[in-house]
């Protein structure tokens, strides 16, 4: 999306990216565990989306259920979705309508901790750049931002 013409818009540019990247993407297999809890598989992991805030990437609702001064990171989990199943899927992301669908599940916590099920690599999004691979650990620092209004 960094690199597309923004004279469509926020929403087309980031569908448009979203697009080109589904059409060699290969959904990897992934461990992860919540607050020292239980380490979790998953396989094919189309998305895993740690949220401080609803929405990213030209206005999706990916964490309807966030909220940014409960202390808790809101993870949005899309896996087993084939590419056509994934597409029909994004649509429904910028009302935050994806969440409750048979390829979605989601988990509140303050730490979550992110590893390649099996050695692939993988890499971490952050605002749209990916500045480095799994393994990944997001911990919440509670009101550590003051804010003024």
């Amino acid at each position: 999306a960094n690199e597309s013409p923004k004279f469509w818009g926020g929403a087309l540019t980031y569908f448009g990216s979203t697009v080109r990247g589904l059409a060699t993407y290969a959904p990897p297999s992934l461990r992860y565990r919540c607050d020292g809890g239980e380490w979790k598989e998953l396989e094919a992991v189309n998305t895993l989306a740690v949220c401080n805030g609803r929405y990213f990437g030209g206005g999706m609702m990916v964490g309807p259920g966030a909220e940014i001064n409960d202390g808790q990171f809101y993870v949005c989990i899309i896996s087993g979705a084939s590419v056509v199943d994934f597409m029909w899927l994004s649509n429904s992301f910028y009302a935050g309508q994806h969440v409750g669908t048979k390829f979605v599940s989601t988990l509140r916590c303050k730490t979550i901790e992110i590893e390649s099920a099996n050695g692939e690599e993988c890499m971490v999004e952050v605002d749209g750049e990916t500045p480095w691979h799994v393994p990944a650990t997001f911990s919440i620092l509670p009101s550590a931002i003051k804010v003024i209004y």
